[in-house]
């Protein structure tokens, strides 16, 4: 973690960190605080003469503190925040003071490309709320460490500068920034944040990407036990009608569906029981659409079993399921194949099984949106208008479920 010591001789003679000496370069820091300008915008390591040992950085060595890194400042003004001056908290495990300072713009443009451009936070996580965080640097570390856990993996930047710690590569590049955000989540399990459990189902999907099947359960279950404990602490929560009350209930929702996308993924083969119960999601509704979503605009949606919410209000609309929503509900399908897979033999193989997975399949086909319905050139008009992850994750599910039945039948 970052020290944050503060340099009061950043601009006098002597204040200049070795590798602005080495290059002959003015060393500025700003409010005094490491690292400098120039260490920041190369995203070098930034230490003094006095703090080096033989003439090498602080971090080979593992006696000495970790090297400085930018960390997301936690902004005062959010009132949901647990820590006022996370440079006073010290963490229970470590014993190491948990210290957060300002992001550089480099690490700001890779947690937006994340939000905006990468699946699944692009759809799951509220766009003009995260980016506004961004640019106020207030948005809760863990969550800052678990997009650049996501960024790390396609960022030559980033690869280039962690790339060599954790395993090398971009994958121990991303191991660098999941390991950061997992202290920092482990560090809040008693009171776990909205902010705390998108972070870890990113960490989920990183562990999952790196062939940790094992490890990315385990945290699913981690994962599971927070959303519980979340939904008891808010469930007193009154005024749904309200746009920010609207946009935190259906950011928890979908969190919740992320979660049981995941499920239904890492826990459809024998062996692994899954972690989400049907009591988890029966009166949750499906996301709504991506649009009401971003605007705030507070609708009812149904739930997974197509049934109208239980808290709908007498006469109130319900309005069409999301785009997001339409993946949730290909999932529990591609589940439903895979489990028939791996638990039927020929002897015990039905025909009438497939048959209502099949039915299920075309149901949801003739269900989808105009605009999602499988038609040639479809694709690229999605890949232009920014939504071709949502396309042809729905698709593929689809697609693949249909082939699977059909070789089982054959």
């Amino acid at each position: 973690m970052s020290s944050g010591v503060v340099r009061s001789t950043a601009l006098r003679a002597g204040g200049a960190c070795v590798r602005c000496r080495k290059g002959k370069t003015k060393c500025v820091y700003e409010n005094g605080r490491a690292p400098c300008k120039n260490c920041a915008k190369g995203m070098h390591e930034c230490y003094l003469p006095s703090e080096s040992m033989g003439g090498a950085s602080p971090a080979r060595h593992a006696s000495h503190r970790p090297a400085r890194e930018s960390l997301p400042a936690v902004g005062a003004s959010n009132p949901d925040t647990r820590v006022a001056n996370p440079a006073a908290v010290t963490s229970r495990h470590g014993g190491q003071a948990i210290i957060a300072e300002k992001l550089t713009p480099e690490l700001v443009q890779e947690c937006d490309r994340v939000i905006s451009k990468t699946y699944p936070a692009c759809v799951v996580f509220h766009k003009p709320t995260f980016l506004g965080q961004l640019k106020t640097s207030s948005m809760d570390p863990a969550l800052v460490y678990a997009l650049l856990t996501c960024a790390a993996r396609s960022s030559p930047t980033l690869i280039r500068r962690y790339g060599a710690q954790s395993g090398g590569g971009a994958t121990g590049a991303a191991e660098h920034f999941a390991a950061k955000a997992m202290s920092m989540i482990n560090h809040n399990l008693d009171a776990p944040s909205l902010a705390d459990i998108q972070a870890i189902c990113l960490v989920i999907i990183h562990e999952w990407g790196s062939r940790n099947a094992v490890r990315a359960y385990i945290y699913l279950g981690q994962a599971t036990r927070m959303v519980q404990m979340y939904r008891v602490i808010h469930s007193h929560h009154a005024d749904p009608g309200t746009t920010e009350r609207f946009l935190e209930d259906e950011s928890f929702r979908r969190v919740i569906w992320l979660l049981y996308i995941l499920d239904c993924l890492l826990t459809s083969h024998p062996g692994r029981q899954p972690a989400l119960s049907g009591a988890d999601t029966i009166d949750v509704s499906l996301p709504c659409t991506d649009m009401n979503f971003a605007f705030g605009n507070a609708v009812y949606v149904q739930t997974l079993s197509l049934t109208d919410p239980p808290r709908l209000p007498p006469g109130a609309h319900v309005d069409n399921i999301g785009e997001f929503g339409h993946i949730v509900m290909a999932t529990r399908i591609w589940r439903d194949v895979i489990q028939m897979l791996m638990s039927t033999s020929t002897e015990t193989f039905s025909d009438a099984t497939c048959s209502q997975i099949m039915g299920a399949i075309d149901d949801l086909r003739r269900s989808l949106p105009m605009q999602y319905a499988d038609k040639p050139g479809q694709v690229n008009l999605h890949i232009t208008m920014g939504s071709g992850f949502t396309y042809a994750m729905l698709h593929c599910m689809l697609h693949c479920s249909s082939i699977f039945i059909n070789r089982r039948r054959l």
